[in-house]
């Protein structure tokens, strides 16, 4: 909708019309109504026209301000403005007016939406704490309890002594048992004479010299062993011999002799009868 300005010569024109008065006097009339609205707004500060509307003076208070050109900020000063307000007849005059512009898809009332209720939630009360059944315990017996730990005491001192009493088997370590055992075999199928070498292999291979035969392979760590347990033999880098009486009952003795090598070393393990 294009917007039209209207000034006092068109007001002044509209009522000659409508007073087929001649304009000038409609003009003056204008003039005389308006100067008498701004003298009582001097001296009342406010003028009602029964019907129309109400002038009043409103003093607005000092701000900062942005100029439009320059976007420089400046302060307004306190000032006064006059405003108009409506009278009833007025108001009721301006509401038919929009109520006329608004488009019938606008003015249909929507009938209004139900809302269901929502329950109130009541909230159960938490339960109360439950606590374990408490455990009375009857009253202890200092004296009681001390006979009983003397006892205890007692008991096991008498089975200590009775252990200690008792000769222990004397048991000899695995790695002993299995080259034992194996030279105890050797004897009795009449070898005497064997050899092997010490190397970085996990096993050592054992000969009979002569003729040179395999007779058994058996974990390097276990030989080692037995031979540092028997015969006292713990360093393989320099050249040793040993003599050592391996069993009492099968009377066999041993002579140990050993040559480093590059590789390790070189064992020569004779087995003899005691005279």
């Amino acid at each position: 909708m294009q917007k039209t300005f209207v000034n006092r010569e068109h007001i002044a024109r509209s009522i000659s019309q409508q007073t087929k008065l001649p304009i000038t006097q409609t003009t003056k009339v204008l003039e005389a109504i308006e100067e008498e609205i701004v003298e009582l707004l001097k001296a009342k500060g406010k003028v009602t026209l029964n019907g129309f509307a109400s002038f009043y003076i409103v003093e607005r208070k000092s701000r900062m301000i942005r100029q439009i050109r320059t976007k420089k900020p400046q302060l307004l000063l306190p000032r006064k403005v006059i405003k108009l307000r409506g009278v009833p007849n007025f108001k009721k005059f301006l509401a038919s007016r929009n109520a006329n512009r608004k488009s019938p898809a606008l003015s249909t009332k929507k009938p209004p939406v139900k809302i269901k209720k929502t329950e109130n939630i009541i909230k159960k009360p938490a339960s109360p704490l439950e606590l374990p059944p408490l455990k009375i315990f009857p009253p202890i017996e200092k004296e009681k309890i001390q006979k009983k730990i003397r006892e205890r005491l007692y008991h096991l001192a008498q089975k200590l002594s009775r252990e200690e009493t008792k000769p222990k088997p004397v048991t000899q370590p695995p790695e002993k048992q299995v080259f034992i055992a194996l030279i105890k075999q050797i004897k009795k199928d009449g070898i005497e004479n064997l050899r092997f070498s010490l190397n970085e292999k996990e096993f050592v291979d054992i000969f009979y010299s002569r003729p040179q035969k395999l007779i058994a392979r058996l974990p390097q760590k276990i030989v080692k062993q037995f031979l540092k347990e028997h015969l006292d033999i713990d360093q393989f880098s320099l050249p040793q011999e040993r003599f050592a009486l391996l069993s009492k009952n099968d009377k066999i003795y041993l002579q140990a002799h050993l040559i480093p090598t590059i590789e390790g070393a070189s064992v020569y393990l004779k087995l003899s009868n005691p005279k």
